[in-house]
């Protein structure tokens, strides 16, 4: 009851401002100042509409027809054989153009051909973090580790952080955020549902304690792939790298590395990363001799 006299009050009032608004305006006038406004809008909006148009007509069309060009060429020459000539085409579209998954898969190619194991894994990597779920490029890692030098043993890290880190492995650190987000808004319409519809509180109290357990369930995975994002890891790209226990070349070698290893950088100074090994092994690796995946 008391909500329709609010409701009443408040349309009552618009009721009257919208009267004496009207008798201010003669109708020619007001009318006219219609017009005037709804022809203001329509020129605005077509100006910005070709304005639009044109900038992508002139610029952004261009740059892409380019690319695309470019990305067609290089695929030629690959196909053909010339594979330095392939690999220099696709760093000329990298370097032009957005990164993607095909860019980065067919320049792992390139250098697989070449015989860069180290590149090859690294660009690989980098495919995958864009398509986490592809197979084809998994295949492709799995084979460039079967010919790795270093097999280093992983330390047991337990069945279900195991288990956590591999689902982890299927998503990209921003579809973990989004359903995160989605879950948070099905959570607070929940929340709402469940204070405006009593009836149904049974319902929606068990929504929102599934909502919920799902959010905090995603909430690891979401911290194992920050942790990763955190703490980015680097393929050896040299033949051979010695690891030191300082970040000089005048310390102590701690173990060699042969290009294709990989690590993860737990700090840095100047041109060295201080990175661990799957083995959990640790030592000082030259800038120059890896990259960040």
């Amino acid at each position: 009851m008391k909500r329709n006299v609010i409701s009443n009050a408040v349309r009552n009032l618009l009721t009257i401002f919208a009267r004496n608004f009207r008798e201010e305006i003669s109708p020619p006038r007001q009318k006219a100042w219609r017009v005037v406004e709804m022809t203001c809008c329509s020129n605005c909006i077509t100006t910005f509409a070709m304005i639009f148009i044109l900038f992508f007509v002139l610029f952004i069309r261009p740059v892409m027809a380019g690319d695309l060009s470019s990305f067609a060429q290089a695929n030629t020459q690959y196909q053909s054989g010339d594979f330095k000539g392939a690999l220099t085409a696709y760093e000329g579209v990298l370097n032009s153009a957005k990164e993607t998954a095909a860019l980065d898969y067919n320049l792992g190619n390139v250098h697989f051909r070449l015989g860069h194991r180290g590149k090859a894994l690294l660009y690989y990597e980098r495919a995958l973090r864009i398509l986490p779920r592809n197979g084809d490029i998994r295949w492709n890692i799995e084979l460039v580790k079967s010919a790795a030098v270093d097999r280093l043993d992983p330390v047991d890290e337990g069945l279900t952080v195991m288990w956590i880190k591999k689902f982890a492995s299927q998503w990209s650190i921003n579809e973990i955020a989004m359903i995160l987000s989605g879950l948070l808004i099905l959570f607070m319409l929940t929340t709402f549902a469940f204070l405006v519809f009593p009836v149904l509180k049974p319902v929606f109290r068990g929504l929102g304690a599934l909502t919920v357990f799902i959010f905090l369930t995603v909430s690891v995975l979401f911290v194992v792939k920050w942790i990763e994002v955190k703490d980015p890891r680097v393929v050896i790209t040299d033949k051979e790298v010695e690891a030191r226990y300082g970040p000089s070349d005048k310390e102590t070698k701690a173990f060699t590395l042969h290009e294709g290893a990989e690590a993860r950088v737990i700090d840095e100074s100047k041109d060295w990363y201080y990175a661990a090994l799957e083995n959990k092994s640790l030592g000082w690796i030259p800038k120059k001799s890896c990259e960040v995946i």
